[in-house]
């Protein structure tokens, strides 16, 4: 009879500890996600450019560049640089915050804040479409 108490004492115990590792890690998932900001935009490469239209949560509607090779902060007031003292400190005051950088078979991005990804590149072809948006690669219009 007492070994039936001890298991469900045991049963009960370790169903409360399950219970409330979920419930933290519930937590921790909302926590993460009031970090990220909701935007969607929409890359295209033209030649030797990129050009970007975003579709929502940005201050500008179109930009472009045509640095090849070399990165480019994007932030949702624009183009931006990244300063050094700030990022190492995680002061960054954008909502979000990426750089995209043009490579020989398409586009690499790097989420610096307010992105689920810290990487993130895909293959695009001369004007061809890809969306993105705060969780990654989206589907576009």
């Amino acid at each position: 009879m007492e070994s039936v108490k001890n298991r469900k004492s045991i049963v009960t115990t370790l169903l409360m500890i399950g219970f409330l590792l979920a419930s933290n890690a519930t937590i921790y998932a909302q926590d993460a996600n009031k970090e990220l900001k909701d935007f969607k935009i929409t890359i295209k490469k033209s030649n030797d450019e990129i050009i970007m239209k975003c579709e929502e949560g940005c201050a500008w509607l179109d930009l472009s560049y045509n640095k090849k090779k070399k990165a480019q902060a994007i932030s949702e007031t624009g183009m931006t640089k990244v300063k050094k003292k700030e990022s190492a400190k995680g002061e960054i005051s954008a909502k979000f915050l990426f750089t995209i950088t043009e490579t020989d078979d398409g586009i690499e991005l790097k989420g610096l804040k307010g992105t689920a990804w810290t990487d993130l590149s895909f293959s695009l072809g001369n004007n061809q479409k890809q969306m993105i948006d705060q969780f990654g690669m989206a589907n576009g219009k």
